[in-house]
């Protein structure tokens, strides 16, 4: 029969059994980063489109022209990957102005 070590209690006075067993990184509002960038280095962001927040208004391929191109029915089509470091401006003015709140700069 298997014993299973979740049932025991923790030993008196060890930091479990206290409750000041110290946090992952994720649960103390830090992400934990790692690769050749370094431990907290941040992303390049790319820019994000909520399909059903968006409302096809227009109003990023005006702000980003060339970056952002819009469908047959007005809907933005954004390349992947991250947004170039001249147009982060311009697309953190796009995130702003969207009247649906539709797009985003994300880092992940």
């Amino acid at each position: 029969m298997a014993v299973n070590n979740r049932d025991r209690p923790h030993p008196p006075g060890s930091p479990r059994a206290r409750g000041t067993a110290p946090l992952p990184d994720a649960r103390r509002g830090r992400a934990a980063v790692t690769g050749a960038r370094g431990a907290h280095a941040p992303r390049d962001p790319a820019l994000r489109v909520d399909p059903i927040g968006c409302q096809a208004h227009g109003l990023c391929a005006e702000l980003l022209p060339g970056y952002v191109t819009l469908d047959e029915w007005g809907y933005p089509i954004v390349p992947a990957g991250p947004v170039p470091p001249q147009l982060r401006a311009a697309a953190r003015a796009a995130v702003r102005e969207c009247p649906t709140l539709a797009l985003r700069l994300a880092t992940e």
